[in-house]
């Protein structure tokens, strides 16, 4: 086929900078492609886990008993707050693209704030609620991916070890949780560790069996009426 001045031009232009062309056009698709999905389960989990540090760290924070109405506010605006850079900032912490993280988001920061709204007088229900989330939900995940092996009769994607772990490290961090929230002599931790393991057998249970139903409101409904049932009958 013939080719004129021109095309003979550009056909010997593409010939001796074709390599450089190619390489510019991946280096312009890099530029003007989205961010690849970045993800990783350790920093998951470590974000996961820095809520649950929030009861013991009011150990030395002096807060009235019951709870004002203007510190409830301020609670409630950094749950807030914090909960809308969590929605805009998923990249780091999301398990893929088709996970509903608004809905995570969302379901781990609302249930510890609403029970706290709703018992101001009784801050350690909402403190446990907290770290049965924080800590029992990471304790279950890792332990069952390092040592599960045997899985849950009614669940078969959940091992043993996983519920056993979520158990036992949220029985202890919650009984920790409502005793030093408690700030009452007249407490013992003996009622603190009923309350506390109430709370983290009940939200383990919910957290093991099967459901459509969000991993952190099931937890949290849980080990709320663990704690809040547990709680009055021993008061």
């Amino acid at each position: 086929m013939p080719y004129d001045a021109e095309t003979a031009a550009t056909l010997l232009d593409r010939a001796e900078n074709g390599p450089r062309a190619g390489r510019a056009g991946e280096q312009a698709k890099a530029t003007t492609a989205p961010e690849p999905f970045i993800y990783s389960n350790t920093r998951r989990k470590i974000i996961h886990l820095l809520p649950g540090a929030i009861p013991f760290i009011m150990w030395f924070v002096y807060h009235e008993d019951p709870l004002p109405l203007w510190n409830l506010g301020v609670v409630v605006a950094v749950v807030g707050l914090l909960t809308a850079f969590g929605v805009w900032y998923p990249r780091y912490v999301r398990r893929g693209r088709g996970e509903n993280w608004t809905l995570t988001c969302v379901t781990y920061a609302v249930p510890p704030t609403v029970v706290l709204c709703l018992f101001p007088a009784q801050a350690e229900f909402a403190a446990v609620v907290l770290t049965v989330l924080a800590f029992g939900d990471t304790a279950a995940a890792m332990a069952g991916k390092a040592w599960g092996k045997r899985r849950l009769p009614w669940n078969p994607r959940k091992t043993v070890v996983g519920l056993v772990s979520f158990v036992v490290v949220a029985s202890g961090m919650a009984s920790l949780a409502y005793w030093g929230e408690a700030r009452n002599p007249s407490v013992p931790f003996s009622i603190a560790m009923v309350c506390g393991t109430s709370a983290a057998l009940l939200g383990g249970l919910a957290e093991s069996f099967p459901s459509r139903l969000d991993d952190n409101l099931r937890i949290s409904i849980a080990a709320a009426v663990g704690v809040i049932v547990s709680g009055f009958l021993l008061a």
